[in-house]
């Protein structure tokens, strides 16, 4: 999503951004608040191959989450998380040295405006001279991105566009940048891992041609977008609703330590009643269920009642027992948990284990496949 050659005037450094056509490996990255998720795909034959896979968990590492919410400062330490990339690479025995990153919801900023009539030759000044209102940082301090969502003709050439904008704190840019040369890898790129989700969740599927509402449910946040035949339309993240808020919650109302609240939630989730956690965590999954409405209101309401037609679920929260269900419900909307394994192909014998990690993977498949689709 991010252009290789604003990066490089951004930041200055002689890093090598450029495609290789005759390789075919590729990995993806994901450097979650808890865990650093590596896969590496491989195509042949037309045919997307599972060629490796790792995850470094920090609390196992160094006993602290990677990120930090401190300003636009997300990594506690870029070394370690070098580190951990590459005990990853090393036991996983992973020999490409082609990456993309994937850049968190709440490193980056999005959102979309309407554009008056103009040409498309008029169309970069405009978007920079408008991204000045959307933007909380000075635009020296960022490197921007943009798409156009949908354009209409007025008359003549003119035309009148509604842009998606995408900027990225330049910090955050330098961080990677230095990560991947600790790595000690040869070629990265960025990509926001809304795009990454879609490519692994609704690319090349049925679902590209059905307005979706996408929700991940991460550790630390929960983002919300709406997917409008296969392009990303808008973006919420919410910090009312993760996988660690949930578990906080379990903690206090239990009076236990933060690893018991987490085994239990995973284990019962809001399915086993005897257990209580369904009335814990019943009013934070019922907050969650009016913002997704609120939002798909608002989509379907501001666009001639154009309706969303699924909600995929997704992230490592989305596992949560009895969780899918009860948001269809309540929201009448067919939900489902995303698969981004669906269309790789793996060793059987991985079947098991690939069904229990499923949905922590689909950020780093999706930025994996960014090459090879």
């Amino acid at each position: 999503m991010f252009s290789i050659e604003e990066i490089i005037k951004k930041i200055k450094e002689k890093a090598v951004f450029t495609l290789d056509f005759s390789k075919k490996s590729y990995l993806g990255i994901d450097i979650g608040t808890s865990a650093i998720k590596i896969v590496d795909l491989s195509i042949r034959r037309n045919r997307k191959n599972l060629e490796n896979y790792g995850e470094a968990k920090s609390k196992f590492l160094f006993g602290k989450y990677y990120r930090t919410s401190k300003g636009t400062e997300i990594f506690l330490s870029d070394n370690e998380i070098a580190d951990a990339i590459k005990q990853i690479i090393r036991e996983a025995k992973i020999e490409t040295k082609e990456a993309t990153f994937a850049l968190p919801d709440f490193a980056s900023f999005f959102t979309r405006f309407d554009l008056p009539p103009m040409t498309k030759e008029e169309l970069p000044e405009a978007v920079r001279f408008e991204a000045r209102q959307y933007i909380p940082l000075p635009l020296s301090e960022v490197t921007l991105d943009w798409q156009i969502l949908r354009e209409r003709v007025v008359s003549g050439k003119q035309k009148q566009f509604r842009i998606l904008l995408v900027a990225v704190p330049q910090r955050t840019v330098e961080q990677y940048l230095e990560i991947a040369k600790n790595v000690g890898l040869e070629k990265f790129a960025l990509e926001a891992e809304i795009f990454a989700l879609i490519r692994s969740l609704i690319k090349s599927r049925d679902e590209e041609k059905k307005n979706i509402c996408l929700v991940d449910i991460g550790a630390r946040t929960t983002s919300v977008s709406i997917v409008e035949k296969g392009e990303l339309f808008i973006s919420h993240s919410l910090d009312t609703f993760s996988g660690n808020i949930l578990t906080a919650q379990v903690s206090r109302s239990l009076n236990v330590s933060l690893e018991e609240a987490e085994e239990l939630k995973i284990k019962f989730g809001m399915v086993d009643e005897s257990q209580n956690l369904r009335m814990i965590l019943q009013p934070l999954i019922d907050d969650l269920v009016k913002k997704i409405e609120k939002i798909i209101s608002n989509y379907e309401k501001g666009n001639n009642e154009t309706l969303i037609e699924e909600i995929i679920l997704t992230g490592g929260g989305a596992q949560l027992r009895g969780l899918k269900d009860y948001l269809g419900f309540e929201i009448s909307k067919e939900t489902k948990i995303g698969n981004p394994f669906e269309n790789i192909f793996y060793p059987p014998i991985l079947e098991e284990k690939i069904k229990k990690i499923s949905c922590s993977y689909s950020v780093a498949i999706g930025v994996a496949q960014r090459k090879i689709v």
